[in-house]
C-alpha cells in the first residue's frame, strides 16, 4: 500500500563491527518500539544491503510533517536512553532526512526496496518536484514492482539540534529520496527494469546520486503499540 502518512524519517548509516551485535538487540527491542510509540509515528522499517551488509536503512512514517518537529519527538531526541547513547557510537556514514511525502503509489508493501537519493541544482523545488512526479508516474506497478514513492527533504527540520545527535557526525541529507518497492526476489531482469534502470541520470542538474537495494529485516507498527 502507499506510505501511511505524509511525513518520513529516513536514516542511512553503516556500523562499526564491534557494535554490530549490540546494535541489533538495541534497535529491535528498545529503539524501534520507542520511536513507533511516539504520537504520530505510524510505522518503522529497517533494511540492510545484501551486497554491503554493513549498510543499513531505517524508514519511519508519520501522519504528517508536523510530527517531525513535534514536542513528543523532540522530547525523545533530547532524552536518549543510556542504551541509545552507547549504541549510536557504532554508527558510521550517518545521514538523516526528515521529509515530506511528495508522491506515493502502491499495490502493497515489498520486502525489497531500491532507495535513490540525490540533489537537483539550478531549479526551484516546485519545478523539480513536478518533473520527478511525472517521471515516477510512468513506473508501472507490474513485473514485481509494488510501490513507488518520492520524499522531499525538509532541510531545516533535518538540521534541528538535539542531545541525541550532539556527538554524531551527520552528512548533509540529499534533497530528494525515491523509494521503489518490489514484492519478489527478481532474477533475469532487463536493463530497463526499475530495479536496475538509471531512472534519474538524465534529469538536468542532478548530482550526488546514490542508490542501494535494501532488504527488509524488521517492521514495527505504531498502531500495535497503542492496543490494550
Amino acid at each position: 500500500m502507499s506510505l501511511f502518512g505524509r511525513g518520513v524519517v529516513a536514516i542511512w548509516h553503516g556500523l562499526a563491527e564491534p557494535g554490530r551485535r549490540n546494535f541489533y538487540e538495541w534497535h529491535n527491542t528498545e529503539h524501534m518500539p520507542e520511536r513507533a510509540g511516539i504520537a504520530g509515528f505510524v510505522r518503522g522499517r529497517r533494511y540492510h544491503d545484501l551486497k554491503q551488509p554493513g549498510e543499513l536503512f531505517t524508514l519511519y512514517e508519520t501522519l504528517d510533517t508536523d510530527v517531525l518537529t513535534s514536542s513528543a519527538y523532540l522530547a525523545r531526541l533530547n532524552a536518549p536512553t543510556p542504551w541509545t547513547v552507547e549504541s549510536i557510537r557504532a554508527f558510521t556514514n550517518l545521514s538523516r532526512a526528515l521529509s515530506e511525502v511528495a508522491f506515493t503509489r502502491a499495490t502493497g508493501d515489498g520486502a525489497v526496496l531500491r532507495v535513490s537519493r540525490f540533489d537537483i541544482a539550478g531549479d526551484d523545488a516546485a519545478s523539480a518536484r513536478d518533473r520527478l512526479i511525472e517521471r515516477l508516474q510512468r513506473v508501472e506497478l507490474i513485473n514485481g514492482v509494488v510501490g513507488v514513492h518520492l520524499c522531499a527533504t525538509k532541510i531545516d527540520a533535518s538540521a534541528i539540534k538535539s542531545v541525541e545527535k550532539k556527538d554524531q557526525v551527520l552528512a548533509r541529507p540529499a534533497a530528494w529520496t525515491v523509494l521503489i518497492e518490489f514484492g519478489s526476489e527478481l532474477q533475469d531482469i532487463g536493463a530497463d527494469h526499475p530495479l536496475a534502470a538509471d531512472l534519474f541520470g538524465a534529469v538536468p542538474g542532478i548530482s550526488g546520486l546514490t542508490t542501494n537495494v535494501f532488504h527488509l529485516q524488521v517492521q514495527v507498527l505504531g498502531i500495535e503499540l497503542a492496543r490494550p
